[in-house]
């Protein structure tokens, strides 16, 4: 136990040095971090999905701080989960932009970096806009397919 110990303290005194070293080992030979990395991930799936869902959690909160903290539309902000994030300008529409996918998953710098076009909704008024949205491009394409018949 004492070993264990000491290699505790030793790595906790150490590791500013140890993860210089680390981060030089793994860029002068990627492929056996890469390999490293894979072993890692096989091994302690657990612990994987355990910090994705540490890391999704924050940064939804930081999310949600950045975007004002309660919804745009009708001021709620009584349980955050009850919280949505919406595209003002809808996906379909930013050709080739990619969503947050799982926020577990991408950095905050990332995700940063795609609040640009964002807002914070409930639930309902989400709802409402979505159905709104969906609506409206339903009957530009009823019109278009009648102007388009009528030529």
């Amino acid at each position: 136990m004492a070993r264990q110990e000491y290699q505790k303290e030793y790595k906790q005194r150490n590791r500013i040095r140890l993860n210089e070293y680390a981060r030089k080992r793994n860029k002068e030979n990627p492929e056996i971090s890469r390999e490293a990395r894979r072993r890692y991930k096989e091994r302690y799936p657990e612990r994987i999905r355990a910090s994705m869902l540490i890391r999704a959690w924050v940064n939804r909160m930081q999310i949600i701080e950045t975007l004002g903290g309660c919804c745009a539309q009708c001021g709620y902000k009584e349980h955050l989960d009850g919280l949505e994030i919406d595209h003002v300008v809808p996906l379909h529409q930013i050709a080739g932009k990619r969503t947050f996918g799982s926020l577990g998953v991408l950095s905050w710098k990332t995700l940063e970096s795609r609040l640009v076009g964002c807002q914070l909704l409930c639930g309902t008024c989400h709802n409402i806009k979505t159905r709104q949205e969906i609506r409206n491009r339903a009957a530009l394409t009823t019109a278009l397919a009648v102007q388009n018949t009528s030529l």
